[in-house]
């Protein structure tokens, strides 16, 4: 079985990491309209670049035609890689569609994507948190 996630002999890391950034994305839950923008903020203003550019090449690896988005057909090849089974991945990907959409646009675009992503620990920093309010707060 040939993958471009598992085809070069040096990509066991890639591997690994792709399996991680599906679990995220399986994971990936908001439920308000604050924590949505707070993870916007966050994942447009303040990521690491070196953090940035290693999402860059795991969205890029989900997204196969190049286009700038994931499609709920390249998220189902993405679960293929872990389970097999068409029924299993399709399910997986209506699941994580579902909730890393946030949009509604039927993709994952690339902000949904890091959003999903994030290093939870970027997340709860205080001073972050803080900015993230003070950029949204109209009214100050």
């Amino acid at each position: 079985m040939s993958s471009r996630w598992l085809s070069q002999p040096g990509e066991k890391l890639l591997s690994s990491e792709f399996r991680v950034s599906l679990n995220k994305l399986k994971q990936f839950n908001t439920q308000s309209q604050f924590q949505k923008a707070i993870l916007g903020y966050i994942a447009t203003q303040k990521l690491h670049p070196k953090e940035e550019m290693r999402l860059r090449e795991m969205f890029n690896m989900f997204d196969i035609n190049k286009d700038g988005k994931i499609s709920m057909d390249e998220l189902v090849q993405g679960y293929m890689q872990l389970c097999s089974n068409p029924t299993k991945a399709r399910a997986e990907a209506k699941s994580v569609m579902q909730r890393v959409d946030v949009n509604r646009t039927g993709y994952i675009e690339y902000t949904e994507f890091i959003m999903a992503n994030l290093q939870i620990n970027q997340c709860t920093q205080k001073e972050v948190l803080k900015e993230a309010f003070e950029f949204y707060d109209v009214v100050r």
